[in-house]
């Protein structure tokens, strides 16, 4: 019996904690202004918080913002340097977090300020030299009447996933993107979201919106119930949604899988 139980426990598949899907790496780059000397360091992340802006993208902009440092060069003795951070990696799915509950004096109160989504997001100009090496390719996209993503056209079924145009993000370097080429590693597809309906952290109530295959219309998850979601979900959603679910296509999903019939005997 317990030769049998151990050559079972050997031929079982390795667990694999789903949060991988979630996981990537950022890079602080931190050059001295006076003799640009510059200063490494990573850090492993499985989300973002945002600030609240009217816009996602605004939010991501201002996180990634460059921000000025007083610090002692290890050089020159200078005492300012100006800090970048950037992707390293990307991950599968990217969670975006929105703080929509702020602390006013020892109390949280909810934001409902509108926070526009868009469906499809590129993340290219956040990726940084060394990911850049590594194979994570930096995207090209035009917002003109011509090819969209290297030849991609719009498809028709992006009506469905609820298409929010942003024309004063189109000049920055973080794009919406319109169309889909699934073979970039930076652009993102919004997969889901989740809501607070209520006046205050003390109260209210949470709900999923899932995106269908192919942005083939969304679901909402409310407890057990499942019902097609009210359209435009996206606009719906802008004074509620606080955790976005961004999917990426550039590695497949980790998750574990039953054993195969030959590992089973």
């Amino acid at each position: 019996m317990e030769g049998e139980t151990l050559q079972e426990t050997s031929t079982s598949p390795s667990y694999i904690c789903p949060v991988q899907n979630f996981e990537f790496r950022l890079q602080w780059v931190r050059p001295a202004r006076s003799c640009g000397d510059k200063v490494f360091q990573e850090e492993e992340q499985n989300h973002l918080s945002l600030d609240l802006h009217p816009s996602l993208i605004a939010g991501l902009q201002f996180y990634f913002k460059p921000s000025e440092l007083e610090c002692t060069c290890r050089q020159c003795s200078g005492c300012q340097a100006t800090a970048v951070r950037h992707f390293l990696t990307l991950p599968r799915v990217l969670l975006l977090h929105v703080k929509r509950f702020h602390h006013d004096g020892a109390r949280l109160r909810k934001v409902t300020d509108a926070v526009s989504v868009p469906p499809w997001l590129s993340l290219a100009s956040l990726i940084g030299e060394q990911g850049a090496a590594a194979g994570i390719d930096p995207l090209r996209s035009s917002y003109g009447d011509g090819d969209i993503l290297s030849g991609a056209k719009p498809s028709a079924n992006m009506a469905a996933v609820d298409h929010l145009d942003s024309a004063g993000d189109r000049d920055r370097g973080l794009q919406e993107v319109h169309g889909k080429d699934h073979s970039n590693q930076s652009t993102y597809r919004l997969s889901g979201m989740v809501s607070h309906l209520g006046e205050s952290i003390n109260t209210g109530h949470y709900v999923s919106d899932v995106a269908g295959e192919d942005g083939a219309g969304w679901l909402t998850l409310s407890d057990a119930r499942v019902t097609p979601a009210e359209t435009p979900v996206l606009r719906t959603r802008e004074k509620t949604a606080y955790i976005g679910a961004e999917e990426g296509s550039h590695v497949p999903l980790a998750q574990n899988q039953e054993p195969s019939g030959a590992e089973r005997d």
